[in-house]
Formats: C-alpha cells, structure tokens, sequence
C-alpha cells in the first residue's frame, strides 16, 4: 500500500506542462481512501500547497542549485518541492522532512538522493523563519495575512524596481496573471487577493435549517455573514452527517450572495431555472428560499445531473427537480433564471488550485463568447417583466460586467438592476470569502 508521500509524488507526476497540472483524487480514489485520516490530511495539504506554492517554491530551490532548474528530471523536481513546502510551509522538522524525502528518493529518483539532501540542507542554512509580517523585501515571502517566513540572505526581486514580479515570486502566481490583477485592482488590492488564493480555505457551510443545535465539539464557527458556519477545525464525519441530513450545505458565502440578494428584493416567483447548475448547490439554495416556485436544475453534463436529482431526493425537495435541456418548456417561460455560468475561476483560486496555471493559457475571448451566449439564453427563457441573473466566481471585469454591457448593448428588453463584486479576502476563520459576480436584470 502506498505512503501519503508515495501518493502524493504519483499526482504531480501528472504535472508536466505548467500550463496543466493534475486534477485532485477523487474521494473515492482507492488509494486516497486506503489512507487513515490525518495521513489524508497530510497529503491534501502537501498536494494542494505545491501547487498553491510553487512558483516560490521554485525560487527558493533555484538558490541551492548550481545547475538551470529546467534542467532537473522531474521525479527530482518534484521530491525537491515535497521537501521545501514541508520545511518552509509545513514547518516540519527539518531532519524529518529532509530525511522522508531522501528516503522517498531511494526509489523514485535512485540515483538523486545526494542532490536533494544536499539541496534541502542548503534550504535549512538559509534559517527559515516564521514572525510576524513587517513589511515586504528580498529575504521574505508572507505566508499569510499575519505571517511571514524571513531568510538569511536575498532571495527574491527587488520591490522596489520591479515590484509585480516581486508579487509573482513572492504570492506564486504567473508572471501575466499577477500583472493583470495589479492592472485591474492596482498593486495593494493585487497583492492582497494573490494572498487570499493562498490561504488553506476553511469549509464553510450554509445553515439550510430552521434551526440547528451544533454542539461545540464539531469545530464549527459562526462566520460573519449570517447563517453560515465555518469548519475551524476541518471536515468531520459529524458535519457530514449534518450535511446529509439536509441541515448545512458547503458553499462560500460569496456563492450565495446572488440568491441571497434575491431573497431581499421579496420576489415571488413561481417558476424558476438553474440553467448552469452544475451538482444543485444553488438550485437547492433557490427551492429554500423560494418554497412557493417549482425549481428545475438544468446542466449539459449529464452525469451532474443524475447526482443533482439524487441530492434533491435525498433531501425530499418537492418543489425541485432536474432536467435535460431538450425537456424544458418553450422560450420565455420561467419568472426567474439563474446563469451561473462557467468563467476563469479568478475568484476561487484558493479553492480550485489548479486554476492559477491554467489561466495564462486559457482562450479569454472563446471563455467571454460563451458566457454572453449563455447568458442571452437565460435570457430567452425568461418571462417579460421577470429576472434573469448572471453570476461567475470569477473577478475578471472582462468575464462580469463588460459580458453584461456587451449583451445589453444586444437587447434592448434587458434592464441592469444591480450587480457587484467581490473579490477574495483572508483573514480569521469566520472573515475568509472567496471572490466572484453577479447581476440581476429585468426583462421587459
């Protein structure tokens, strides 16, 4: 049976163009769920840091090496970024993150264990050290809102003269991507979301009860948007069970917001459609907040759909339902759609870690085509004198409101009645958020 380290080093091995790292395991992924529980934790949190981490990651590596990092086969590579995320991220022992990471070399780069003990030591006698954030410089990357690791000598580009690249090596994000987000939202703001796509993100559920007595044990938090509780001390059989029963359901407040938004406008709609729904997360949300309408969850893939209308009778919803697109009644039909449509995931990138690699290489105009397309298909199938909503989890203006301006400068039955952003944020437990849109228009 494979070791968590065993596990690990076989995804990222998946990981051969930056461009396209590996997906996640599946829970159900036979090894994964061989693994006991804080051994499963200990892999999600090194997998998922190396690829939050790994642009940094790689700076630190290069300055132990005497060869091009390019250069290394990538089984050495990668056992180099297991070891360094252990020692600067995880702060594990030295002599136990070196020596598991030269043992795990004896069989997955044989012929390299001198090279990674020789670098990982080299790593150590740049004295890591975790304090306090004081400010940004060339021997220090912030591993949080409220720390930082210091080194003993410079490390990184100077702030100063060169100050997005600073932010790129320093909050591991692509060199065009950091520049983007410092020409969107200026450098602070930048510098902060780049931080927040870094963070561990809490599980953080909606209260789908009435009421819901939770006893202290469980871990769980009130956030500060009302009606949500944070895992403070991670997932747990108990909160599963809450969420099976029907009584949370994990979604970040910002995920919400759309529907929440809607809950206040005191709308009465008897009809409504999910049209990106996606697993039922929101088209559950929806049947909630509007017991009164009939809800249909609607997606292209077919396989979510099965898995939404499992979740729907799990729960014994009366008032929902999926259904393939061909079965929908004719355009114009319902007196609420939802368009929470597929975008660059800018907002989430704590979350989908994936998502700050792909980005570069991802067809911005083909992504914005799609989404004025859908969203004028919600459109279309909403009722005059009704609402239609577009949402994203992504901050990209281009993907949000210019995808909205573009299709109103297209219809002129369509009114902007409201929309917003909001971008990610760290912090506490209860104060974390992820980023994302929506809009609410009127059809006339």
């Amino acid at each position: 049976m494979p070791t968590a380290r065993e596990i690990v080093l076989n995804v990222l091995s998946r990981w051969r163009k930056i461009e396209d790292p590996p997906h996640l395991p599946e829970r159900d992924d036979r090894d994964w769920a061989r693994l006991e529980t804080r051994d499963r934790a200990f892999a999600f949190d090194l997998l998922t840091g190396i690829l939050r981490w790994r642009g940094t990651l790689d700076i630190v590596i290069a300055s132990q090496l005497k060869q091009p990092l390019q250069s290394l086969d990538q089984s050495v590579h990668l056992l180099l970024l297991m070891g360094a995320y252990q020692l600067l991220i995880q702060r594990e022992p030295a002599y136990a993150a070196v020596d598991a990471t030269v043992t795990l070399a004896r069989t997955a780069a044989p012929r390299a264990g001198g090279l990674i003990n020789a670098v990982l030591r080299g790593i150590t006698r740049l004295e890591p050290k975790w304090q306090p954030r004081s400010g940004i410089g060339r021997n220090r990357f912030a591993v949080s809102h409220t720390e930082e690791v210091i080194f003993n000598r410079d490390l990184f580009t100077d702030p100063k003269q060169f100050p997005i690249a600073h932010l790129s090596q320093t909050r591991s994000h692509p060199g065009k991507l950091a520049v983007f987000l410092t020409e969107t939202y200026g450098l602070e703001t930048a510098g902060d979301i780049m931080l927040a796509n870094n963070r561990r993100p809490f599980v953080t559920c909606r209260v789908d009860a009435s009421s819901i007595d939770v006893p202290a044990t469980l871990g769980l938090v009130p956030h500060e948007t009302p009606r949500y509780l944070v895992a403070a001390e991670g997932w747990s059989p108990d909160i599963e069970t809450l969420v099976h029963a029907g009584k949370l359901s994990p979604q970040d407040p910002t995920a919400g917001k759309p529907i929440r938004a809607l809950a206040e406008r005191n709308l009465t709609p008897a009809t409504i459609l999910d049209l990106c729904a996606g697993l039922g997360t929101k088209t559950v949300q929806l049947a909630r907040t509007f017991p009164q309408a009939q809800v249909t969850g609607t997606d292209i893939d077919d396989l979510k759909l099965a898995r939404l209308q499992k979740r729907v009778d799990e729960l014994q919803l009366k008032n929902a339902r999926s259904a393939a697109m061909s079965t929908l009644k004719s355009p114009a039909s319902f007196q609420l759609v939802l368009a929470d449509v597929p975008c660059s995931n800018t907002g989430v990138m704590a979350r989908r870690v994936q998502s700050r690699w792909r980005w570069p290489a991802l067809d911005h105009v083909a992504l914005r085509s799609l989404q004025a397309r859908l969203l004028q298909q919600a459109a279309d199938l909403t009722a005059a004198g009704c609402t239609v909503v577009y949402a994203t989890c992504s901050i990209d203006p281009r993907e949000n409101d210019q995808v909205v301006q573009t299709v109103l400068k297209l219809r002129s039955d369509l009114t902007l009645e409201h929309q917003e952003t909001t971008v990610p944020q760290a912090g506490e437990a209860n104060q974390q958020r992820d980023g994302g849109y929506f809009a609410i228009l009127r059809r006339s």
